[in-house]
């Protein structure tokens, strides 16, 4: 396929983990691996330098690897394997990576107003637009794997200023507001916190579910520092056993309900949002994904061939 489409360079993600990965077929290859965080630890591990390792299966010999992880007991993993394999390591240094408008930066907490401002980081991506949903360090990735293969800053710029992600922190609906995040691990939901907070808002209410494999006591807590109220529910997806709502909503003294079908629990929520008030969809991308249909379909995005 990839030759009948005369491809040029194919970006190949990874299904899980990396060793035994499907894209291993192809012996040569760059690899790129962000933040790793605790997940598919049924899969690929208990622990962080477990589940690093796992990934690092991906690096190939005489390559380079491209990385965002920042910390040194990983980059060590990582450096190792490369220094066995005669690859290079690449890692992408936070005063590289977008920095300077309101969805990529540290700030005091204060929410503001929904709206793409300009990113002013050196080197990387320095005109395009930002928005929540192209997040700052997946983009300084890409950046640098593509200033690599000698892409041209304006292709790049270009290519990321038009680049979103479906169910990454994608504002679906706006007055009122509706976003959509398939996070499912604790470090996935602390990088949705941190984008609620820069929107304005008068109510938040959150809509919940995710499978009894995750740390989902984690997940509720960290929501619990912007959430107004819960909505819990249960995902559908065959793959995965999924909590019981009630047992979600035991997990936090906030306001709550328990609602087991997330369409008619979203119908409800619809009904009951104001204007100014927004509804946070998180916790599992068949939550996420199943409730985009709302707003498109499946036919949709099929014919488009691609996300809409």
């Amino acid at each position: 396929y990839f030759q009948k489409m005369k491809c040029d360079w194919i970006a190949l993600e990874v299904g899980c983990g990396g060793a035994y990965d499907a894209g291993m077929i192809f012996p040569k290859a760059l690899a790129a691996i962000t933040n790793i965080g605790l997940d598919h630890t049924q899969l690929l591990g208990k622990t962080i330098p477990k589940i690093a390792k796992e990934k690092a299966g991906i690096i190939r010999k005489n390559s380079h690897l491209f990385t965002t992880e920042q910390r040194e007991s990983i980059l060590r993993i990582f450096k190792n394997i490369c220094k066995e394999k005669n690859t290079t390591i690449h890692p992408i240094a936070p005063d590289r990576m977008c920095r300077g408008c309101a969805f990529c930066s540290e700030n005091d907490g204060a929410k503001r107003p929904f709206g793409a401002e300009k990113c002013t980081a050196p080197n990387i991506h320095s005109t395009h637009t930002r928005t929540p949903t192209n997040p700052s360090a997946n983009a300084s990735l890409a950046a640098a794997i593509a200033k690599h293969l000698k892409i041209r800053d304006n292709i790049i710029n270009d290519a990321i200023a038009a680049t979103s992600l479906p169910c990454r922190f994608e504002i679906i609906q706006k007055n009122p507001l509706v976003i959509l995040d398939g996070a499912h691990n604790p470090m996935k939901i602390a990088n949705v916190v941190h984008n609620a907070k820069q929107l304005t808002y008068a109510t938040l209410y959150t809509m919940f579910g995710c499978a009894t494999t995750k740390d989902a006591a984690a997940m509720v807590r960290s929501l619990e520092r912007v959430t107004d109220s819960f909505i819990f529910t249960t995902p559908r997806g065959t793959a995965h056993t999924f909590y019981e709502p009630k047992k979600l909503a035991a997990m936090t003294a906030l306001p709550k309900r328990a609602a087991p079908n997330p369409r008619t629990a979203l119908k409800a929520a619809l009904k009951k949002l104001k204007p100014r008030d927004a509804l946070l969809i998180t916790g599992s991308f068949y939550l996420a994904g199943e409730l985009r249909k709302r707003w498109i379909s499946e036919v949709v995005v099929l014919t488009k061939r691609n996300h809409a």
